[in-house]
């Protein structure tokens, strides 16, 4: 968790470097920060109650009701998730070589994020998916 300090010294850098090193910006940094106050909430977290972080069984079955209903690519991504317990970055970061066809597994070893795809952190986040269900899909 970061502190307030900390915050305010990174900003100050940033701006710095903005101003000085790269000359974006003609913002004087005393100026700048001598009425900057950081909110007390900033660093909070919100948290989620285990409830609010997934579906109900009830809800999962009207999805995939909905999703077999027209069968194009962004339903076939729901499915195979719900399906399998990927996340939508798993599932973005899959190539053709991780489906094994004759064991009916996926091998999840990427993660795409909004701007790049990474591999996993370790060898032993790696994860088989074996679901024989998923082989129909």
């Amino acid at each position: 968790m970061w502190s307030k300090f900390h915050v305010k010294t990174v900003l100050q850098g940033m701006i710095r470097y903005a101003r000085f090193e790269k000359k974006y910006t003609s913002i004087n940094i005393s100026n700048f920060f001598g009425d900057f106050r950081v909110g007390k909430n900033i660093l909070k977290k919100s948290e989620k109650t285990d409830a609010q972080k997934c579906f109900t069984d009830e809800e999962r079955i009207r999805i995939l009701k909905l999703v077999d209903k027209k069968p194009d690519i962004r339903n076939l991504a729901i499915h195979l998730c719900f399906q399998t317990g990927v996340r939508v970055g798993e599932l973005a970061a899959l190539k053709w070589e991780d489906i094994d066809w004759e064991n009916g597994t996926l091998h999840i070893q990427r993660i795409e994020t909004r701007a790049f795809t990474q591999d996993t952190s370790t060898a032993k986040k790696k994860s088989y998916i074996n679901n024989q269900r998923l082989l129909s899909i």
